[in-house]
């Protein structure tokens, strides 16, 4: 997979709303559906983290 500075869908909306002409760019469209090609359905989806740790049973007072 490459490297592109925007990740995921989610990230391309926000640079359509803070920066319309960067997003509506032919290089900016191009990478981004290179990293749909890339990704695949994990494109659309927004990944998170679960927060829950396990209890090592370290205490942190």
């Amino acid at each position: 997979m490459r490297n592109y500075a925007y990740t995921t869908f989610e990230s391309y909306e926000k640079l359509r709303k803070t920066q319309p002409d960067l997003y509506y760019s032919s290089t900016t469209q191009r990478q981004m559906r290179q990293a749909q090609k890339d990704m695949g359905d994990t494109f659309f989806s927004q990944l998170e983290m679960d927060l829950d740790m396990p209890d090592t049973g370290v205490r942190h007072d």
